[in-house]
This record gives structure tokens, C-alpha cells and sequence, in this order.
């Protein structure tokens, strides 16, 4: 054995103290090694251990080994070694634990190498070393024999990369995909994910709080739900048990937290990249905060993650991808990394999975705008690959920066624990790993703290990088087109009015695809406005997942409540446009309009007036008025007079409608000769009239207008 010992630690006993005669060769030892030994050697592969940087290993020494280090002359050069005391846990922190903060936390800190440490708690001293702003997770001792072993996972994308060259056709595809990443839809579920508009108050997103599943996890579960429904995608909530025996202040709150995932299989192989973020927040940094009451809006740390990987899936989950990709919002990461931990635990081999990409904070800009690149030993190969893939797009997609100290700050580190790369985009940090963001963990990490353009920007790295594994657009391109008979109403009706205002809606839209065939199925964004396509209020969005042969089409639906105060003749505007660039031969055909009668949910009468107007020709003159009544059937009169500039009334006629006798009155637009109106006969002298309508139903509603004319000679 050629190990340069830093420090041992007993792990076997009850009793603290150096090693001595007493020592049985059954006891075991921790000790910090170059992780060089490690690799390079075989001598550590029957050990335990855990990777503590890019340049030095944890290892569990047994039996004769560790009894014959206790006597070695690094020991006796006054590095001791402590047994633990039974029972314990055994945690690290992403950065160096000075003296003081360990005794004021009530921690031991066991060895510390490079940006780790490694210490035992008692069960409240994890909540302080939280609120001083410190990264913890527990560590877990695996075979060092498996750091060794290649990840299937590199070999297997390597080989289907080589099958998708970086063309210049692939190029302008990737780019244009990327390009379609939406700001305004990344500021919008940051927005809703943090802020409760109705209540006028920022929202908590703490683990323990029963509330979270009031709202959070509904909302980002119908998201997932509308990207890719069944059968092309599946979507699940596991739930598992939260272990707060080390943090007993939260033993009042809510135990049982979820993880929320949608998988979308793979074309080529069942093995398959995660996209993760977590969707919890907390507030410790905030003084006097108050888990219970105060709430952890977590904008950046971490709705611009959750915010990404939503429309991740929104442009990825409708490509016909070689391989699969699961988008997953995991709980409990600023409490131990729970959610991770918890998924990570109950894999097996058959899940295989390629390779994680987890994204933890991404808004702040400090300087020179740059991601972050965090990955450990085992996941170089897909750090590597990813900065590829920002460095091939021209122009580059974001500056990348990395980290090769494997810091264990967010959920990837938990897929290390068990040998699956990973790797972290994240804000920049400083030296130990820290966050430059000055706001994270505080009240103040608000919307209006960050750079949306910058949670784009690694959204749209994370979009390009699996787009490199779907097949490139064929020559001849599709086209969906949008004709004046692709608009379909239906409604419930109501007798003769078709439709009534603040009744729900239901549009079927049938769009011909006039090009080639869609060769994988396509992500196309469905909107419907109220009035034209620059002006109009939105009343639908959705995202439709479709795959069209030459000469066939698209039909899909949308539904929506109308609003009670909006009526007449209404255009509605729908576009039916492709969520990525550079997939249709034209988008200038994707739009249609079309207008649909909305009947008043009440009695309305309008349009009333005489033409022509002047009046040259009484036998021609006409007068004409509109009735909107939602209910065919009714009993009614309209009571006609026209008066002159004095007031003297020239004319009256009672036009009847009933539906048990014939019909003087029409549902909807009417005219009636202005003679009749007269009594037959055209007396007029050439001046200005006024013409005055009431409506009067039997069940006692009305409607009045008003209108003027001229005579002339």
C-alpha cells in the first residue's frame, strides 16, 4: 500500500480515543488518499470509499490493513485517529469547515480535503450549518472498484453521435431549435412559481410545508402533463418518506414529499438522460425566518431550474429522439438532497440511465455572463460534450465555465453516490463553491433579481445538446396550412341563438399538411385570440404533439369558457404555428381567422336606423334594426315611432313576435319598409326624424334604441 494517509478515522466501537495495543484488527479506519492511488492502483478496489475531490479519496480501511496503519509513522507524526461513535452518519459540506463554526454547530469534523469536509452531526446541527450558508450532504461509502469501470453511458452516446454528425444541415436544425426557447414563457412560470398574484404575496416552496401540494405541485404537473400526454410520454409522482432526524425543527411539518417525472422513450435504445431540477425553496440566510409562516420565493434558486427543464420538454418531447429523456422536478434538495436521493436509491440497472443534467440556479449575471459546469470524475465525458455542443453552434450559445472539484452542492450529486454521471449548470461561484448570488436562501431571491435572458441561455444549451440525438429534417419539408373551413364550432345549443356569451367553447381545427411527410412527430404551439393576431386577447394556449403524412391532416381541439360581457360578431384569430424553427417550408399559412355570432346571455336590441339615409325615395326606404336573444322561443312586441324636431309624433307600428302565430319579427337582422311604419302613407316634409324602438317580452325583459334620418327632396 502506497498511501499518502492525511488523516484516519476509526469507524468501528463506542469508545473515543488514538489507536493502541487494544485495537482489534476486526476495527476499521477512514483515510484520505490521492485519488490517483485510487485509479490508478489495485490495491484500494476491494475498499470503500467516496470521491472528497479531483485530487484526493475517502477510503474505509478493514481488518489487517487498518490495524497495521494504526501504527504507521504518519499516525505517529501526530495525525490520530478517532472512533466514531455508533450509529452515526457520516456528511459532507462543499466547502472547508474552519474550528470555530464546527464547535459553534456541535459538529466533528473528520478530515477535510480541498472544497470538502467531511464530519458527523448530532441531529440539529444540520439546520445551523444551513443557515450559515454551508452545502451538506450525507455520504455514502460504495465500492472503489466501480470508480474504475467506464459508464455504458459514454461509450453508447458516443456511438449515436457518430451516427448524427455535426452537418451544417444539423447545425441550422439545432440552432433553430434552440432559438425557439421562449423568455416570456421562462418569466412567466418564474412568476406564477413565486408569486400568488390572487393573495398579493410571495409564495413558499419549503419542503415541510403542507402547501406545497396545494399548488406548486399541481401546477408543475398539469405543465408536464400538456407537454407530452399519454401514450407518447408517461407522467408520475412518486412519493417517499422525508428523514428529518437531522433536522428535528421540521418533525412538525409535512413528511411526505414528491417527485414529479415525465419520461419520454427513445427511439434507439430504452436508456435514457435525465433533466432535473428541484422545486423546493428555503429562507435560512433570511434572519428570524420563520419556516411556517414566511415564505421562500426561490426565483433563482430554484424556479429559473424548474422554469428550464418545463421548456426542455415543451421543445424535446415532441422530436423522435434516439435516446429517451426523463424530465424530473425533485423535493427536499435544500434539506439533504432528499428527493435525489431518494430516486437515485431505487434505480437498478435496467433503468439506464445515460447521463444526468441538473439545473440550479441560472439567473444571475456578476460580471461576464457564463454558466457553470460542475462534474466529478466519472462525468467529464458528458461535460465535455455539452461544452462541445455550445462551442460548435455559432454563436456560441453561453460561456462555459468548469468545475472538476465535484462539488456535492445540488441534486447530481446524488447520482455520483451511485456511479451515474452528472453534471450541474448552475450561477457562477466563487473559490469553495459558493454561489456569487447574493440573495439565494433569503426573502430577497425575487423575480426582479434576475437575468431572464440568462435562464434562456442554459436552457436553450440543455436543448441543444439531446437535439443532437434526433434526426435532421428531411429536404422537402412539411407544410400545415390553415383554410377558411379549418375552423370548426361546436357548443351546446340553445334553439334558434347558436351560441350564448359565457358559455364554454369547443374550436375543432383540421390544418392539411400541403408538403412533405412528417418524418418523427412534431411540437406545435395552438393560440386563439379574440379579435386579430397582433391585437387580440389570448383566450387559448396549448401545445400539440402531431404527425402528418403528405396529403393528410391535423385535427385538434380547444376548449374555453367565454366571457358573459362579450358579445356580437366576433373574430377569432387562430394560429397553429411549429414550436421550432426551421421544421415547415412555410409558416406564413398557419393562421386563419373566422367569425362567429355571440349571442348576449340577455335581450339586446341595436343596429336601428333608415336607409338610404338622406330618404329621396319613399317606396325604397327601409328601416332596419337587430334583435340578439339567447332563448328561441318567447312572446313579444317591438313598439316603432318616429318623431319630428318638435317632438310631434309622425308615425307608430307594432311589429309582433310570437312562436304560436306568424312572424312580424325575425331573430337576428330585420327590415321593415319605413311606409309601414307611416300608416301607408308619405307625408314627410324634408327635415330631420328621429326613429325610436322599445322591446317588450312577455316575461318582462326590454331593450331600447334610438336612431335619426333625414328627408330630403
Amino acid at each position: 500500500m502506497r498511501a499518502l494517509v492525511v488523516a484516519a478515522i476509526a469507524v468501528a466501537g463506542l469508545v473515543v480515543g488514538a489507536p493502541g495495543p487494544g485495537w482489534s484488527q476486526s476495527d476499521s479506519v477512514l483515510v484520505v488518499v490521492p485519488l490517483a492511488d485510487v485509479l490508478e492502483g489495485s490495491h484500494y478496489d476491494a475498499c470503500r470509499g467516496f470521491v472528497l475531490s479531483r485530487d484526493q479519496a475517502l477510503v474505509m480501511l478493514a481488518g489487517e490493513d487498518a490495524h497495521a496503519l494504526a501504527g504507521t509513522r504518519a499516525l505517529e507524526q501526530g495525525l490520530s485517529a478517532t472512533r466514531r461513535q455508533g450509529g452515526e452518519r457520516l456528511w459532507a459540506s462543499s466547502k472547508p469547515i474552519p474550528a470555530d463554526v464546527a464547535l459553534q454547530a456541535g459538529i466533528r469534523v473528520l478530515a477535510t480535503a480541498g472544497a470538502t469536509t467531511v464530519f458527523t452531526v448530532p441531529p440539529e446541527a444540520v439546520y445551523r450549518l444551513l443557515e450559515k450558508g454551508y452545502f451538506v450532504s450525507e455520504v455514502d461509502l460504495r465500492p472503489l472498484a466501480e470508480l474504475k469501470q467506464p459508464h455504458f453511458g459514454r461509450d453508447l452516446t458516443l456511438r449515436l453521435l457518430e451516427e448524427r454528425p455535426m452537418s451544417e444541415a444539423r447545425r441550422d436544425f439545432i440552432h433553430s431549435l434552440a432559438d425557439s426557447v421562449n423568455a416570456d414563457s421562462l418569466r412567466k412560470i418564474i412568476y406564477l412559481l413565486t408569486y400568488d398574484q390572487a393573495a398579493g404575496q410571495y409564495r413558499s416552496r419549503f419542503a415541510a410545508r403542507y402547501d406545497l401540494e396545494d399548488y406548486t405541485e399541481p401546477f408543475i404537473l398539469n405543465r408536464l402533463s400538456t407537454l407530452c400526454p399519454a401514450p407518447a410520454c408517461s407522467l408520475r409522482s412518486d412519493s417517499f418518506y422525508a428523514d428529518l432526524t437531522q433536522l428535528p425543527q421540521y418533525k412538525g411539518g409535512d413528511s411526505i414529499w414528491t417527485n414529479l417525472i415525465l419520461t419520454k422513450p427513445g427511439a434507439k435504445t430504452r436508456a435514457h438522460y435525465i433533466v432535473c431540477a428541484h422545486y423546493d425553496a428555503i429562507g435560512v440566510r433570511q434572519p428570524g425566518w420563520d419556516w411556517l409562516a414566511d415564505p421562500a420565493p426561490g426565483a433563482d434558486d430554484n424556479a429559473t431550474g424548474v422554469a428550464s427543464v418545463l421548456e426542455c420538454a415543451r421543445l424535446l418531447s415532441g422530436l423522435n429522439l434516439d435516446v429517451g429523456v426523463t424530465f424530473i422536478a425533485f423535493s427536499g434538495e435544500e434539506l439533504g438532497l432528499q428527493g435525489s436521493r431518494a430516486y437515485s436509491n431505487a434505480l437498478v440497472p435496467a433503468d439506464s440511465v445515460l447521463g444526468v443534467i441538473d439545473l440550479d440556479m441560472l439567473g444571475y449575471v456578476s460580471g461576464l455572463k457564463r454558466t457553470v459546469v460542475t462534474y466529478d470524475i466519472q462525468s467529464k465525458w458528458l461535460s465535455d460534450l455539452i461544452t462541445e455542443t455550445a462551442d460548435a453552434l455559432e454563436p456560441a450559445i453561453v460561456t462555459i465555465s468548469r468545475d472538476e472539484t465535484g462539488v456535492a452542492r445540488s441534486d447530481q450529486a446524488s447520482f455520483w453516490r451511485v456511479h451515474i454521471p452528472g453534471v450541474m449548470l448552475s450561477d457562477p461561484t466563487n473559490e469553495d463553491g459558493d454561489p456569487l448570488y447574493p440573495y439565494y436562501h433569503t426573502l430577497a431571491d425575487t423575480l426582479g433579481q434576475l437575468d431572464i435572458d440568462e435562464v434562456r441561455d442554459n436552457a436553450k444549451l440543455v436543448v441543444a445538446y439531446l437535439a443532437r440525438f434526433a434526426a435532421v429534417q428531411a429536404d422537402t419539408l412539411s407544410d400545415l396550412k390553415l383554410t377558411s373551413g379549418s375552423m370548426e364550432w361546436k357548443w351546446v345549443g340553445r334553439g334558434y341563438a347558436p351560441f350564448v356569451a359565457g358559455d364554454s367553447l369547443t374550436l375543432l381545427l383540421r390544418a392539411v399538411n400541403v408538403g412533405g411527410s412528417m418524418r418523427e412527430p412534431r411540437l406545435y404551439d395552438l393560440e386563439i385570440r379574440q379579435g386579430d393576431r397582433a391585437a387580440g386577447a389570448v383566450v387559448y394556449t396549448g401545445t400539440r404533439t402531431v404527425e402528418v403524412a403528405a396529403g393528410g391532416y391535423a385535427e385538434v381541439t380547444a376548449s374555453w369558457k367565454t366571457s358573459a360581457e362579450v358579445y356580437g360578431n366576433l373574430a377569432y384569430t387562430c394560429s397553429f404555428r411549429p414550436a421550432a424553427q426551421g421544421v415547415e417550408s412555410d409558416t406564413t399559412n398557419n393562421t386563419i381567422q373566422s367569425t362567429l355570432q355571440v349571442m348576449s346571455p340577455s335581450l339586446v336590441l341595436r343596429g336601428l336606423h333608415v336607409f338610404p339615409n338622406p330618404v329621396t325615395d319613399p317606396a325604397g326606404a327601409k328601416l332596419a334594426f337587430e334583435i340578439l336573444m339567447p332563448d328561441l322561443d318567447f312572446a313579444g312586441q317591438l313598439d316603432v315611432r318616429v318623431f319630428d324636431l318638435e317632438g310631434r309624433k309622425v308615425g307608430e307600428a307594432l311589429l309582433v313576435r310570437s312562436h304560436t302565430r306568424d312572424d312580424d319579427i325575425a331573430m337576428g337582422k330585420n327590415t321593415v319598409a319605413l311606409s309601414s311604419i307611416l300608416g301607408g302613407a308619405w307625408d314627410l316634409a324634408p327635415g330631420l326624424y328621429f326613429c325610436v324602438a322599445d322591446l317588450a317580452l312577455v316575461g318582462g325583459n326590454s331593450a331600447s334604441a334610438t336612431s335619426k334620418f333625414a328627408v330630403a327632396r
